[in-house]
């Protein structure tokens, strides 16, 4: 039944504060990685770039 379930889901991943210098398909790697070893299937929507201003604005907790 849980299998069943979890088949009618669709999963779907972002990358959260991805830097230059990572590898870009990163997140292509994680969803087949996650697909082979618990046998969900995974569908990558991308990468949301690394910017030190929101981890400052986060810290502050107020805008930029």
């Amino acid at each position: 039944m849980v299998e069943r379930m979890l088949e009618a889901f669709q999963f779907k991943l972002v990358l959260n504060q991805v830097r230059k210098q990572d590898n870009p398909k990163m997140g292509i790697l994680i969803c087949k990685i996650i697909e082979k070893h618990l046998g969900l299937k995974i569908q990558f929507m991308g990468n949301v770039g690394f910017d030190e201003r929101s981890m400052t604005s986060s810290a502050r907790k107020g805008p930029y």
